[in-house]
């Protein structure tokens, strides 16, 4: 490889940097940025009881992940994201219940939540599902 173009790869990622960063690519050895697995789990509950929400939507919609509560509430989300990710955003979701939105780091590993239950605008009376 001639000089001139070993000096225009390794100045490349620092041009990015001078223009304000490059938000298109996700992963390549070229810039050096990598992809780096996230791995996050937890429990879903209700915030009334404790009780563990079965069938609860969890999603990290910007990666691409999604998973669906056990029996326990329990969830597991992984997978691999552009290294210039820094946080992700989860969407905890059940019917019944209000819906959360929480920003993490992607280094975090567990987060447990709890949801609330919905409240009927006409009647202010809440809607508690029952399990079957």
């Amino acid at each position: 490889m001639a000089p001139r173009v070993r000096l225009a790869i390794y100045c490349l990622p620092a041009l990015v940097t001078m223009l304000g960063g490059c938000t298109s690519v996700t992963h390549t050895s070229l810039w050096g940025i990598g992809t780096v697995t996230l791995a996050i789990s937890g429990k879903v509950s209700s915030a009334v009881n404790g009780s563990p929400l079965a069938g609860a939507q969890v999603s990290a919609s910007s990666v691409g992940l999604r998973a669906t509560t056990g029996p326990t509430g329990a969830y597991s989300l992984s997978g691999e994201v552009g290294g210039l990710v820094s946080h992700i955003d989860l969407v905890f979701e059940h019917a019944g219940y209000q819906t959360r939105r929480v920003s993490v780091l992607r280094t975090m590993t567990t987060m447990d939540i709890e949801l609330t239950p919905q409240v009927a605008a006409h009647t202010g009376q809440r809607v508690i599902p029952i399990a079957r």
